[in-house]
Formats: structure tokens, C-alpha cells, sequence
């Protein structure tokens, strides 16, 4: 019967079998679905008139690849938006639009969808201004771009400012408790800057610039290049609060180009002088770079770029000869491995993990862990951020719990809250009505 022959085959089959299991089962999960999810309306800059072009900004997403912008024309009070039909062609996938006679009286929407290989997601812009005769004049409240209402050139804002917390030309500025920081998108002229509600605030940042691949600062790719941003600065100073100029964000992928051995020096220069040029209180360092955050943390470039940003900025003094205010905005659910490589040089933290069903308990772990992994040490240099946009997906917070928020963030001993963003709390601004009973305002 050759019985150890039949033997031998019997136990190389169950081997084979065997392995083939193991290697099925070593085998990853097939990745699950991971559409692109938006944090931010995309956004409209440029002047609405015959003649001027506007221009696409997406907005802010997590897990794009790439974008398809489609501009809508809609009618004189922003309804039934519809493509106009002789463009549709050449609109389509194109990130401007040059304003037609037939557009005059119209208000132009944008969709912006944004996709990889999981899916697709589309999410919408506010419409512009009513769409202007080439030679109108620029008429106060019109909306220079887009309808934002910015301060004009020539405008005759006062120059005071507000001190921010520190003197000199080195060392951290101590910002203390009771703070309340808001984004202001440079691209979103869904509402004006005489519609916000100032006592619920402290600190307002400009979002934002871009870095590049090189030293250069990218001013157009989210709209600042469409303002007057020494006007709106002023504007802010004469409210008696600080201004910083924010770089960065999900569509940034430039940091590890900008910030390596060869650029960082030239970057770090740029980036300084802008802040002392325009008059800004500091500047906000916004790092959301795959290229670093792909890495094992810490990670070096990283925590070299912030320490460089921070040294040059602490050594310097700002328009009202004070220190510059260095803050950086990190995801605390996941990000505080790589905060512990740098902890040390930022003023303050802004705390940008929204999650609307994070209760007190939830916050806490969140802040323990930027303690002990993040290496942040003062709970004051910390704010813990909320998302009011109403055009984000699964994030936004209700204004009571703005409010639940504040109140733990003050019973913590935090440095304050920060706020994503005042156009997405809107002219009505009923999340900051909820935080102002624990800001404490400037002196």
C-alpha cells in the first residue's frame, strides 16, 4: 500500500493548507471606506464686477486628493443657482471665472467636490455679492471681494494695538486664562467684520497663508492676496484685540519642502517679516503636512520648523514693541506624540480635534494626554477648539455646547477656547454668545 509515501503527502497537503490559512489571515483588512470629509466651506475671492475674475479656494478637507469646481449663477437674492448654459463647458473643473455683462444683477455660487479613491464628497460656497456694471464704483458694503466688507487701502483705521501679554525680544508670552481665539477665513464673504461679536473674543487669526516649495510665502491660494490685510489688521486693533496671521492647513502640503535644511532660514525670514510688516501680534503655525505626519513621531524637520519659527519670533518685537505671539494648531486626539518634539517653543496650542459628543471626561483624557505625551505643561497654554461651521460634517457643535465647552475649558484652568470659525458662527454668532461669559477682555 506504500503507507509512509501517503503519509508524507497526507501531512505536505495539511502543511500547504495550513500556511495558506496563515497567510490569509496575516493578510490586512481591506481598508474601509474613507471619503473625503469637508471642515470648511470653500470660499470666493475677488471683486464682483464685469470684467474682474473670481477665484476658487476649496475649503477645508481631510483626506482629499483632488478637486472639480463648478460655478453656478444664481439669481439677484441668491436662489435657484443654476449653471448658465453657454459656459457650462468651459466652466467646469476650472478654479476662476471671468465675470460676464451677463452676469450683471446675479450672485455666483461655487461647488467644490473633492474626491480619492474611496469615494467623492461636494460641498458649496456662500453666493457672492450681486454682481456689478464694469465701472461701478466700489461703494462701502459692496464687497470689494466678494462682499466681505474689508477695509479698503486709505481707510483711516486708528494704529493702536492691543499689548500682547509680553515685552521685549525674547522668551514666551504669557497669555494667562479667559481667552477666546476666532479664524477668519481671507477667502468667506458670508458675513462682514462689523458683524463680529468682539466681547466674545480675544484674539483673532487670519486664515491663512501657504507655504511653497522654497522659501516664498503663497498668498493667493486661500485669498489674502484679495484683501487689505494691513487695513483689516488695523480694523482689529482698533477693537482692542490681538491679530495673527495663520499659515498652513489641510491643503498645505509644502511644510517639509519650506522648512528643510536648505529653505528653512529664508522661509523663517519671509514668514517674520510679513507678521512685523503688517502690524500682526504673532503668527499661527497650522502643520497638517502627510509628508510628516506619515512619520513615526517626533519627528526632527517638524520640531525644527517650530522651534525656528518660535526663536525668530520671540527675538524680534512686534508694532507695539511687544513679543510675537507663537501659537500652533494641533489635533489633540492623535497629535500629541508629535507636539512632545516641540512643546517647549509655542505660546499657545489651539486644540483642533472637534468631536461635538466629547464630553468633559473625554476632554480631560484629551488634555492628559497633551500633558504627558505632548509635554505641554501649563494648562494655560492651552484652547480647546469647537467647530461652529455649519458646512462641516459630524464635527459641528450646538450653541449650548459652545457653552458646556467654555465653561470646562475656564473650570480646567485652560487657556481659553478657539473657534472654527466666526463666518460659520455668522452674523447671529450664537456659539461666541455662549463663550463670553468666560472671556476675560483686554485691559
Amino acid at each position: 500500500m506504500n503507507r509512509p509515501r501517503l503519509v508524507l503527502l497526507l501531512l505536505a497537503a495539511s502543511a500547504a493548507l495550513a500556511g495558506a490559512a496563515v497567510a490569509r489571515s496575516a493578510s490586512p483588512p481591506p481598508q474601509q471606506s474613507r471619503a473625503p470629509v469637508s471642515e470648511g466651506l470653500p470660499g470666493i475671492s475677488g471683486t464682483p464686477q464685469v470684467g474682474y475674475v473670481l477665484h476658487a479656494h476649496p475649503g477645508r478637507w481631510t483626506g482629499a486628493a483632488g478637486f472639480t469646481y463648478r460655478w453656478q449663477r444664481c439669481n439677484a437674492n441668491g436662489a435657484h443657482c443654476t449653471m448658465a448654459p453657454a459656459r457650462q463647458h468651459r466652466l467646469y473643473a476650472t478654479s476662476t471665472l471671468k465675470l460676464t455683462k451677463s452676469d450683471v444683477g446675479h450672485r455666483m455660487r461655487l461647488s467644490v467636490t473633492a474626491r480619492n479613491r474611496w469615494g467623492k464628497r461636494t460641498a458649496w460656497s456662500h453666493v457672492t455679492a450681486k454682481i456689478r456694471k464694469a465701472g461701478s464704483p466700489n461703494t462701502p458694503g459692496s464687497g470689494g471681494s466678494g462682499g466681505s466688507g474689508r477695509p479698503n487701502p486709505g481707510t483711516g483705521f486708528g494704529s493702536t494695538s492691543p499689548g500682547s501679554g509680553g515685552s521685549g525680544g525674547s522668551g514666551h508670552v504669557n497669555l494667562g486664562t479667559g481667552q477666546s481665539v476666532g479664524f477668519w477665513l481671507a477667502w468667506d464673504s458670508s458675513m462682514q467684520e462689523s458683524q463680529i461679536q468682539w466681547n466674545a473674543l480675544t484674539q483673532v487669526d487670519l486664515f491663512a497663508l501657504e507655504t511653497t516649495n522654497g522659501t516664498g510665502l503663497d498668498t493667493t491660494s486661500l485669498g489674502i492676496d484679495n484683501m487689505n490685510v494691513h487695513g483689516w489688521v488695523q480694523m482689529v486693533h482698533q477693537h482692542d484685540r490681538l491679530a495673527l496671521i495663520t499659515i498652513g492647513g489641510i491643503s498645505d502640503q509644502n511644510w517639509h519642502n519650506a522648512c528643510n535644511d536648505t529653505n528653512r532660514s529664508g522661509f523663517v525670514s519671509n514668514l517674520v517679516n510679513y507678521m512685523k510688516a503688517n502690524g500682526f501680534d504673532g503668527v499661527d503655525l497650522d502643520v497638517e503636512d502627510g509628508a510628516w505626519t506619515g512619520m513615526l513621531p517626533p519627528v526632527a524637520p517638524w520640531s525644527a520648523c517650530v522651534q525656528a519659527i518660535a526663536k525668530a519670533a520671540h527675538a524680534t518685537t512686534t508694532a507695539a514693541d511687544a513679543t510675537p505671539i507663537v501659537s500652533t494648531d494641533v489635533d489633540q486626539t492623535w497629535m500629541a506624540p508629535y507636539v512632545g518634539g516641540f512643546a517647549s517653543y509655542p505660546d499657545q496650542f489651539n486644540l483642533m480635534g472637534y468631536q461635538s459628543n466629547c464630553d468633559s471626561s473625554c476632554m480631560a483624557q484629551q488634555i492628559q494626554a497633551m500633558q504627558t505625551k505632548g509635554k505641554v505643561s501649563s494648562l494655560s497654554r492651552m484652547t480647546i477648539g469647537m467647530d461652529a461651521d455649519q458646512g462641516d460634517n459630524g464635527m459641528t457643535v450646538t450653541s449650548e455646547q459652545c457653552g458646556v465647552i467654555a465653561k470646562y475649558a475656564a473650570d480646567a484652568g485652560l487657556g481659553g477656547v478657539m473657534l472654527w470659525t466666526l463666518q460659520g458662527d455668522g452674523p447671529s454668532h450664537p456659539c461666541l454668545d455662549q463663550i463670553a461669559p468666560y472671556v476675560t477682555p483686554p485691559q
